[in-house]
């Protein structure tokens, strides 16, 4: 069965355990895991790579972030957590009267999510969507050089030295669920709560 060889790709296997609260952290894929662990690898033995390797696979990342979303790369700005994505928003969101907290129809202007929880990404990345109509209106609330020179989403993102094999993996989990598709694991999910 499908789902029976889907689940040895993942490392979370304790005896008698199901792991059923993906609330907090989910299970992590192999290739997801091997992703992050051989860029931990390249950091600490090939630091160069840091400067010149490194900033062309972020912008790789964050493109399949962003189709993944639905979204433009534009859009698409790279946390550390659900979180910190909201206090971006909360705080520096400059709120006139008569504006409304919630947009109609679902046309968000911002959304915060913890890919830890339910993509299989490792723990201490988020990716904040801001609609890229509403980005000037969002001051950044924690800041490093050259923040005040982004007119763009990236002024979301210049928070100093980050460690970037999280961002890596979390590509590596974007491409993992993208195999196995969108459409197949909603059908899974409804599949098992009904059986629940």
């Amino acid at each position: 069965m499908y789902w029976d060889a889907l689940q040895k790709f993942f490392l979370c296997h304790q005896d008698g355990l199901i792991m059923m609260n993906n609330g907090t952290v989910g299970p992590m894929p192999e290739p997801v895991f091997n992703t992050l662990a051989e860029t931990f690898r390249i950091q600490a033995t090939r630091p160069c790579d840091v400067y010149n390797y490194f900033p062309t696979r972020r912008d790789e990342v964050k493109r399949k972030v962003a189709r993944f979303l639905g979204a433009d790369a534009e859009e698409v700005a790279i946390t550390r957590n659900t979180t910190e994505g909201m206090n971006f928003v909360a705080n520096g969101l400059q709120l006139e009267p008569g504006d409304e907290v919630l947009l109609h129809d679902m046309e968000v202007d911002f959304l915060a999510a913890s890919p830890y929880k339910w993509l299989g990404a490792p723990t201490g990345i988020g990716i904040l969507y801001v609609r890229r109509d509403v980005q000037d209106r969002l001051i950044p609330t924690i800041a490093s050089s050259g923040w005040d020179t982004r007119e763009d989403i990236g002024k979301l993102e210049t928070l100093g030295q980050r460690a970037d094999p999280l961002l890596f993996a979390l590509g590596e989990a974007v491409e993992f669920q993208t195999v196995v598709g969108k459409d197949r694991i909603e059908r899974r999910i409804q599949s098992l709560a009904r059986r629940a």
